[in-house]
């Protein structure tokens, strides 16, 4: 694996002892086999108490979730969480699951949902294993993107002038204003995994 950063056009590989930080800021919490939520609206927990001390209720394929294993989560304006799976991007509402699937949504060519990212448009930015989708306004749409064609697509980053940021097996990908494009850039390895930015603006790049 490979830890790179990229700032000002200008790319710089990570020595050897910065990838344990580097991974330990990509980290994630990965839900395997079950959903878990508060049954309240999400807000941070106070530092004192346990989640042992909370009402919570968990969700699983026993209760129709397509996949044991929820790659992402995004809450959008509307109230509804949406969940990244391997059996298609599902909507939920609090009690009941809806699935959407490639056999369901045409602009779906494939079910797997790796990644999730809700944009400060609210538009959902979805990566699946052929490519990027986007939802707004009750409509998916297929985007092309140079570089995500039949790929799969792992992550997401918004920048702070509400451009994203799209990795992906293709190689590293950018969307301003509308346009995409694919950044002609010397990664040690193009196959991505992992997008983070920092506060200084640096995109920070993780490979396979």
């Amino acid at each position: 694996s490979f830890y790179c950063q990229l700032k000002n056009t200008s790319l710089r590989i990570l020595p050897q002892h910065a990838k344990r930080s580097f991974c330990c800021a990509l980290a994630s919490i990965a839900c395997a086999g079950t959903l878990l939520l508060p049954s309240h609206p999400a807000f941070a927990l106070p530092a004192d108490r346990s989640v042992s001390q909370y009402v919570r209720k968990s969700w699983t394929v026993r209760e129709e979730l397509p996949h044991g294993t929820v790659r992402g989560i995004a809450q959008t304006p509307d109230g509804y969480l949406w969940l990244a799976t391997y059996e298609g991007i599902v909507r939920f509402n609090g009690e009941r699951f809806r699935v959407f699937d490639k056999d369901t949504t045409r602009a779906l060519a494939n079910s797997s949902v790796l990644t999730l990212l809700r944009s400060r448009d609210d538009t959902l930015w979805l990566g699946t294993a052929a490519g990027v989708v986007t939802y707004r306004d009750g409509v998916f749409q297929k985007i092309e993107v140079p570089g995500t064609r039949d790929e799969l697509v792992n992550a997401f980053e918004e920048g702070s002038d509400g451009s994203i940021w799209i990795g992906s097996w293709g190689g590293l990908s950018h969307v301003v204003n509308g346009r995409a494009a694919q950044e002609k850039i010397a990664l040690p390895n193009k196959l991505i995994n992992a997008l983070a930015i920092t506060a200084d603006g640096a995109l920070w790049i993780g490979t396979a």
